[in-house]
């Protein structure tokens, strides 16, 4: 077991790794959240590198919300969605919002793109 804290989210945790079962189960309760109808959502990073076999494991699930920029409707779909994860899956669903989500592959090389976004934490801090 290790002692976790993340924002405002504490627990002793056996960490898991991600796999299907456990996205598809966890997607169920987060869509069931009233604030996801707010919001479009994407599935990202190496867990959807692993789903399309081109990563054998990660050790967490990206996920980004692009939509409504109501900040309690942010923070409480971040809350839920990391609690979730973390205290019933013991995975880690690494969520932020994007105002807007780019189309990489629509950009010429080198072009910044400057997006505001929403973290739920600035620290991750395992066995103290």
């Amino acid at each position: 077991m290790r002692k976790l804290k993340y924002g405002n989210i504490e627990l002793d945790i056996k960490w898991n790794w991600p796999n299907e079962e456990v996205f598809e189960n966890w997607k169920k309760d987060f869509l069931n959240l009233e604030e996801s109808k707010y919001f479009d959502i994407y599935l990202t990073g190496g867990f959807l590198e692993k789903m399309n076999g081109r990563r054998d494991y990660t050790p967490d699930i990206d996920i980004i919300i692009v939509g409504d920029g109501d900040l309690e409707k942010i923070e409480t779909l971040i809350y839920e969605g990391t609690k979730i994860g973390l205290e019933k899956y013991q995975v880690f669903f690494d969520i932020f919002w994007f105002e807007s989500f780019p189309l990489y592959s629509t950009l010429k090389k080198d072009e910044i793109v400057k997006i505001n976004g929403y973290l739920l934490a600035n620290k991750w801090i395992v066995d103290g």
